[in-house]
């Protein structure tokens, strides 16, 4: 009769730590979907906004295009004019968060060169040295903004802060799948100034084409 008690006992303990146990687990998983949503919308605003922004960058560097001299490549200037987002104007996680906006608007623009500009320039050359010539490497940018726009179904970025630098970021495609991808960030100020600064993706280049090369195989 102890036994069976016990056993009872027991059972309703364990069914008391299961229930508990899913209570909390499907409740972090709601407020994660929570979060991700709220950052697909600050994330899909933050588009609209470079959007204006990269649009009057472009009339400035053809302005400034058309006044160089000619041995000066104008090709070399970079993408986003970073300077528009500095610690004074942002917040410092928005200031971070940016980068996922500038993502977002280069794979919408279908743009190789402009993604590569997000990420630190020594994780991008990693990448580079893989290839033994340009045309190898060409192919492997086109093949990467292949895999992630996935014949037009990519919609969106989202993302959740793991730690102070450290992010899952979420891509959205229309058929309803996700590929995440942790990234991290490192702060570079602007001409050694402590109050201007801007973030990039300190990841590994090359794991992040790999990532979106094994969801095209898979």
């Amino acid at each position: 009769m102890n036994k069976r008690k016990f056993s009872c006992t027991l059972l309703i303990l364990v069914f008391i730590i299961i229930c508990i146990t899913l209570f909390f687990y499907f409740a972090y998983k709601g407020k994660e979907k929570e979060v991700l949503h709220e950052n697909q919308k600050w994330v899909e605003k933050r588009v609209s906004d470079l959007e204006i922004d990269y649009k009057d960058n472009e009339k400035i560097l053809n302005f400034i295009e058309n006044s160089l001299p000619r041995e000066v490549d104008s090709k070399n200037f970079p993408y986003f004019v970073r300077d528009n987002f500095n610690g004074e104007k942002l917040p410092e996680d928005d200031l971070q968060e940016m980068i996922f906006a500038e993502l977002q608007y280069a794979i919408q623009e279908k743009n190789i060169d402009m993604l590569i500009t997000t990420f630190d320039v020594n994780s991008y050359v990693e990448f580079v040295r893989q290839y033994e010539n340009h045309e190898e490497l060409v192919k492997a940018k086109n093949k990467l903004l292949s895999s992630i726009e996935k014949s037009g179904t990519f919609e969106s970025i989202s993302y959740i802060r793991k730690d102070k630098r450290l992010y899952t970021v979420v891509f959205n495609y229309a058929t309803g799948n996700t590929i995440k991808v942790e990234v991290k960030l490192k702060r570079y100020t602007v001409d050694g100034t402590k109050n201007k600064y801007y973030y990039l993706i300190d990841s590994s280049f090359v794991d992040f084409f790999e990532a979106f090369n094994k969801s095209t195989e898979q």
